[in-house]
């Protein structure tokens, strides 16, 4: 660089210079080997002379590498600068070298050529003339410039001269560095890595983002690690500030309570990042700069206290007028009071409704019914699961992601009106809610209790065989929701789940989607027409509304259709009194417009609903897009009618993707300032750090779920596992014959409908595979389609690779199948939150060169311990005999090769005495078969 950068500012003087340097260098060895040519020619023996005239063709060719290395290189020839060559090679650095060794080859022929022709014209006197020059030349000194742009030795006249230049042009770039100083930095900096090197740098930088998302107090506690502070990316960019504010985005209160750790730190440019941190963290919680106001009050940056600026900053956010409940206004009701039944339809799709506008004709029943009232052909869901839809409707609320947490969404979310339990209830009504499935799962019943339902319906389904979720198949429901109508003399709102068209599949009509979905047609037609002979529709309205579309891949042809809005279409319709039969609406309505339509609808004088509903009663339509969020991201899709998507990102409040026309402003308002509404209200809001390790709790993995009355590694045992709030779910992955990933142990077929059968899993194709149950009568599932349904059961996932070791099997690579699963985790976006593990040591050693997804190490303390420093492991699981004082004093002082600290899991722990021990030495994440026995232990 320096060369270059002063061959660019010095111009002549450089090139004199550079000359000089060459020929001082080759001038002395020229003269020396013209001294041994001169010798030769007084030898007689041709084998000194073939010898000599050997040595001097290789001095030429040395020479020629020294001209050829100082203009590629800026650098003087040497061996180890060829082997650095080769060490550091990529195309551009291929390429000089291959121009090099063809100038060699071109130099060796002339040489050749010339050598056998070689004879001295010249008079003695003018060889030793040449030769004595070449000597004096040697004798006069030289500066040497370095490549770092170091200094240079002073050691005469003309070095000094070549220095004061030097360090005058250095000035002036410095200057023009810190006009533009990270344009500078990312120009120099990428200019010296290889395409991998970038690439091992932004990954490394995303390691470093995602432990500040997933264990922020990490981050905090060992600041400042070098390693971070020093890191940049791909463009020479340092972004440990961007690690701490993702920590903060996730626990804020860290930046005061880890003050000491940085408050007297100063950053490159001897820069405080103090006021910077703590104004991040008050911008996320403004409350915390009054909380812990004694901790920051005295300290100064710069010349000034930060108290006063903090705390008028934390004043402004806090009277900031701008918020959620400022998108709501009073409206007049209408009063007509009537009995509601609201039927959420598992998995209702619009592409399978004829009638609303679909592909397929898979609810015959369900589209003639629909005739008896109105229709809606564009009805979105806000969300992509059962709950998801069921917050949009019972609450009003954007179900946005507030973070994964051992406790639902369904806790966390709040309305800014009452919930229309509460509302049907503040009108006279009576409100039930009926379901075949425990509405202990995912804490339902406290999320129905909060929306305002007093009377649960969910036993007396003894007489009922169970299917799905341990659940009575639709028709009980059904015949439960007509038991329910006909005890009634009040007004009365009835909600209600159907579960027979969830997956996995299996109804009274079989175990398949089709199935499953003509039952679900076929026995809404019956409880429709029992409910006909009731009299209800004299003064009732039936509605129906879908929870999400199902959970399976968009078809080609149902894109082409509607695009990505496709994921969001769902069935919808309305029946009852006063309401217009064989009416189809085509107009936009997504769910939380039921919620404010019914409240308009029902209640009585004025009523609190949001300015942008669309009233599904009315068809008054005050908004043109609808929004579906993302489960696992702050991310939400804006469809409209004209077949345009943008991808909002909630918390930037800006279109990352727009492909058509909306109102940005109005779109990216509502979803941040109700994401910011949901977050006001959880005061406590957990990070994902405290969810699954917090100091006081232990994080419980399920080993293979909860499988003590069903088969391990089922979806049913994973569900029960998340009933019993499990902190992580351990699965096994087994490769078949023909490479395909299932979910299974192995390597044998037991507990399943085919353990008679001798072979290992991996001899088996996929195909012969699912001939097999497991013996709860579960299909074994493929990978790429269980994983994306545990996405909601636990924070965590441990995917256990188990790696054949039948020689029949050696043909299944390990590495192969390692990409294989991480591209499954990765086109599902989970890569924050399933984590790798292997006892396969060439797969573990694997792992640990990969920053894409998160890993562990399963081994022996020793293999570990070597294993653990020179890798990106996150976790060090092992048998809990393992972990003794010493072990995890150790493993409290280690660090992976990212300077991140090691998190240790023990396995599997079934005895309380061990988990006792086990908490005193400070493992805090224990696998076990017992979750149940020690999730009460724990809470001691």
């Amino acid at each position: 660089m320096s060369y270059g950068y002063l061959l660019g500012q010095m111009q002549w003087r450089w090139i004199v210079y550079f000359v000089a340097m060459v020929i001082q260098g080759d001038f002395f060895l020229g003269g020396i080997l013209l001294g041994i040519a001169y010798l030769a020619e007084f030898l007689n023996k041709k084998f000194w002379r073939v010898l000599i005239q050997i040595f001097i063709l290789f001095a030429v060719v040395i020479v020629f590498a020294d001209i050829a290395t100082m203009f590629v290189y800026q650098q003087r020839f040497s061996f180890s600068l060829v082997s650095g060559m080769f060490s550091t090679m990529n195309s551009v650095v291929g390429l000089y070298i291959v121009g090099f060794f063809l100038g060699v080859a071109a130099v060796f022929g002339v040489a050749l050529l010339l050598s056998k022709v070689m004879r001295f014209g010249l008079r003695n006197h003018a060889i030793l003339l040449l030769i004595g020059g070449s000597i004096l030349f040697k004798l006069v000194p030289m500066p040497i410039l370095h490549v770092s742009g170091g200094e240079l030795p002073v050691e005469n006249t003309f070095a000094q001269w070549v220095i004061d230049s030097y360090k005058l042009n250095l000035a002036e770039q410095n200057n023009d560095r810190s006009k533009n100083q990270t344009g500078a930095q990312t120009s120099d900096f990428s200019s010296f890595l290889t395409i991998e090197e970038q690439r091992e740098a932004d990954n490394e930088m995303n390691s470093w983002l995602r432990l500040a998302r997933l264990y922020p107090e990490s981050i905090f506690e060992d600041f400042p690690q070098e390693r971070l502070i020093n890191a940049r990316n791909s463009k020479g960019e340092l972004y440990y500030e961007e690690v701490l504010f993702e920590a903060l985005k996730k626990n804020p209160e860290l930046a005061f309570l880890y003050l000491d750790r940085y408050k007297d730190w100063k950053g490159h440019g001897d820069k405080s990042i103090l006021r910077d941190m703590l104004e991040f963290a008050i911008s996320q919680k403004p409350q915390l700069a009054y909380t812990y106001l004694k901790e920051y009050e005295e300290l100064v940056d710069g010349n000034e206290k930060i108290a006063k600026p903090l705390l008028e900053k934390a004043t402004e956010l806090y009277q900031n007028k701008l918020n959620f409940g400022d998108l709501f206004s009073k409206k007049p009701a209408r009063g007509n009071k009537k009995n509601l039944i609201l039927v959420f339809f598992e998995s209702a799709s619009a592409v399978d409704s004829k009638r609303t506008g679909g592909l397929y004709d898979v609810f015959p029943w369900v589209d003639k019914i629909s005739e008896a009232g109105v229709l809606f052909t564009n009805m979105f869901a806000n969300g992509a699961t059962s709950e998801m839809g069921h917050i949009a409707t019972l609450m009003g609320v954007e179900p946005t992601f507030l973070g994964t947490s051992l406790d639902t969404g369904y806790e966390r979310f709040s309305g800014v009106v009452e919930g229309l339990g509460s509302f049907f209830k503040n009108l006279g009504y009576k409100t039930h809610f009926v379901s075949t499935a425990s509405l202990d799962f995912l804490n339902q019943r406290t999320f129905l209790k909060k929306v305002g339902f007093d009377t649960f319906w969910e036993d007396g389904y003894d007489e009922w065989k169970k299917y799905t979720f341990n659940a009575a198949p639709d028709m009980a429901l059904y015949e439960k929701t007509l038991d329910v109508v006909n005890t009634q003399t009040s007004p009365y709102f009835i909600g209600l789940q159907t579960i027979s068209s969830h997956t996995p599949y299996a109804t009274p009509y079989g175990n398949t989607a089709e199935a499953a979905f003509r039952y679900m047609d076929q026995s809404f037609a019956k409880f429709y027409l029992k409910l006909k002979k009731t009299g209800f529709f004299e003064n009732g309205i039936l509605l129906v509304v879908g929870d999400h579309r199902k959970m399976t891949p968009l078809g080609g042809d149902e894109y082409r259709k509607w695009g990505p809005s496709a994921e969001a279409r769902i069935v919808a319709f309305m029946i009852g009194s006063g309401i217009k039969a064989g009416e189809i609406d085509d107009r936009l309505y997504q769910q939380t417009d039921i919620f404010y339509s019914l409240m308009k609808e029902f209640g009585s004088g004025e009523v609190q609903v949001l300015d942008q509903s669309n009233d599904i009663f009315t068809q008054e339509i005050t908004r043109n897009w609808a929004v579906k969020n993302f489960t696992i991201k702050q991310q939400a899709y804006a469809f409209n009618l004209s077949g345009d998507t943008g991808l909002v990102d909630i918390p930037k409040r800006e279109f990352t993707e727009d492909a058509g026309m909306f109102d940005k402003k109005a779109i990216t308002n509502y979803l941040y300032l109700g994401l910011k509404y949901q977050k006001n209200q959880n005061s406590d809001d957990i990070s994902p750090s405290s969810q699954t390790g917090t100091k006081s709790q232990t994080v419980l993995i399920s080993h293979r779920g909860e499988h003590s009355d069903t088969s391990e590694n089922s979806y049913a045992a994973f569900w029960k596992a998340s009933k019993y709030d499990a902190g992580a779910i351990e699965f096994d992955v087994t490769p078949t014959k023909d490479g395909k990933l299932v979910v299974f142990h192995g390597p044998k077929l037991y507990s399943t409908t085919c353990k008679q059968i001798q072979k290992d899993i991996c001899q088996m194709t996929y195909e012969e595979l699912k001939e097999c149950k497991l013996s709860n009568g579960e299909d074994i599932w493929l990978l790429s389609s269980r994983l994306p349904k545990m996405k909601l059961l636990a924070p965590l996932l441990f995917l256990d690779m188990k790696i054949p070791e039948n020689s029949a099997c050696k043909d299944l690579k390990p590495q192969e199948l390692f990409a294989q699963a991480k591209e499954i985790v990765m086109n599902n976006s989970m890569q924050e939150q399933v984590i790798f593990s292997s006892d396969n040591e060439e797969l573990t050693s694997y792992f640990g060169k990969d920053s894409d997804v998160m890993t562990s190490v399963d081994a022996n303390w020793k293999a570990a311990s070597q294993l653990l420093p020179r890798g990106n492991y996150m976790y060090y699981m092992a048998p809990y005999q393992v972990f003794t004082p010493d072990v995890v004093l150790s493993l409290k002082m280690m660090k992976n090769r990212l300077g991140q600290k090691i998190i240790p899991i023990a396995y599997t722990v079934n005895d309380v005495g061990v988990f006792r021990r086990l908490k005193k030495l400070g493992v805090n994440y224990v696998m076990t078969d017992e979750l149940l026995r020690l999730g009460e232990e724990d809470k001691k």
